[in-house]
């Protein structure tokens, strides 16, 4: 595992199943957990290549996109629902958890936690 990866993922509670990720200020993934991995279809070197936006059905990406201009502005994370598209094309209703990472009081990235539906609905 790289050191960014290490670093990234040691910030995250982990429970079986949470996808958890990171992206650049651009959206661009610098980080994608192997829960993430297994549910997407992708690896984390691939999604590393690809941006917040691939994962998401066009109908909705600008609104997302529009979200994280916000949450990024405000210093802020946010939970909403979405449906993430795999790399077969399907789709993974999720719960989405984010939250703003600053340096310095300036946002640097954004780390989130997306819980899959089916795991969700589950008893503790």
């Amino acid at each position: 595992m790289h050191e960014r990866e290490q670093t990234t993922e040691a910030k995250f509670p982990q429970r079986g199943g949470d996808v958890t990720y990171a992206y650049d200020l651009s959206g661009n993934f610098t980080f994608l957990s192997e829960d993430g991995e297994r549910i997407s279809g992708y690896s984390c070197e691939e999604a590393c290549r690809m941006n917040i936006t691939d994962f998401l059905d066009s109908e909705i990406a600008g609104r997302v996109h529009e979200q994280i201009v916000s949450d990024m502005t405000k210093h802020v994370g946010a939970v909403y629902e979405i449906d993430l598209v795999a790399r077969d094309g399907s789709s993974v209703p999720v719960e989405v958890s984010t939250r703003v990472v600053l340096r310095d009081g300036r946002p640097i990235e954004i780390q989130g936690i997306a819980i899959p539906s089916v795991i969700r609905g589950q008893s503790p």
